[in-house]
């Protein structure tokens, strides 16, 4: 895979000046021709954001002073739907990448081992404006609740930086399967709509790691990037803690795997592509 990988590297050498800019063309193509533009998808979280805390903590009295893992369940659930924001975007549209830009592979000479970084780095563009102004409600809920957040800065920033490695790892490994075979695009549909409620948002690992039956799948829990990052980001900006180093290395461990075979995939797939789009 030292060849799959090297020409992964080649390929974004060659072209690093237009990674970025090809991830801001396509962070706005979506909503372009609307007035407000990119900030749609900021528009979009609000109102989930406010729908499910209504549901979630006003109708099941599920505020008050009662705590999760250490921190306010108000707090506990903000900080899970944040986060969860950006992973979900990485599983859904960041493996349809190469679908999305069929239009410009099959028509002309193109790097395809880019697509998949500028993709998720489009994704990350959408996002982190929410991430900005949700991590100020999170403070201001904090100060105006007596409950005084402790942030890792430290924490924070690899959490957005381990989501991003892990968004074009995933990508490369996943995007291959997902374009070249639409039963496994049903499938993977269909386990993703449900994933939401297999990563701790509205609930806690600690539960599962105090039952008799499932006290084994903590662990494995801890270590599942998605829930991975959610923790990560999580206390570290409620609680002020930075990942346990062990769980960051089985984190990067995956990463790397996914990577590289990741590489191998895509570079034996990129001349076929355009028969199955």
């Amino acid at each position: 895979m030292v060849k799959e990988v090297k020409y992964w590297i080649d390929e974004h050498i060659q072209n690093r000046r237009y990674i970025f800019s090809l991830a801001k063309s396509s962070a706005v193509a979506e909503t372009e021709a609307t007035t407000l533009g990119v900030y749609w998808n900021l528009v979009r979280d609000v109102i989930f954001f406010i729908t499910y805390s209504f549901f979630m903590i006003a109708l099941r009295g599920r505020g008050g002073e009662s705590k999760l893992d250490g921190m306010p369940q108000m707090i506990y659930l903000y900080t899970g739907l944040v986060s969860w924001y950006l992973i979900n975007d990485y599983l859904t549209q960041g493996i349809g990448c190469m679908l999305k830009n069929k239009g410009i592979f099959t028509k002309i000479k193109f790097p395809i081992m880019i697509i998949p970084t500028f993709e998720v780095l489009a994704i990350f563009y959408k996002r982190i404006v929410t991430f900005a102004i949700f991590v100020v409600l999170l403070i201001y809920y904090g100060l105006a609740n007596n409950w005084r957040p402790d942030i890792n800065i430290f924490g924070l920033v690899y959490s957005l930086i381990g989501s991003v490695i892990f968004g074009i790892a995933y990508s490369l490994f996943m995007s291959g399967f997902y374009t070249i075979s639409k039963d496994f695009r049903e499938l993977y549909k269909a386990i993703v709509r449900v994933m939401f409620y297999f990563v701790p948002v509205f609930w806690t690992v600690s539960q599962i790691a105090g039952s008799r039956r499932f006290g084994w799948v903590a662990p494995i829990l801890n270590n599942f990037p998605p829930v991975h990052l959610i923790n990560s980001f999580r206390y570290s900006i409620a609680l002020g803690q930075f990942p346990p180093w062990q769980n960051i290395g089985i984190f990067i461990l995956i990463c790397l795997f996914l990577f590289s075979v990741g590489c191998f995939l895509q570079y034996r797939l990129q001349r076929i592509y355009a028969d199955f789009v």
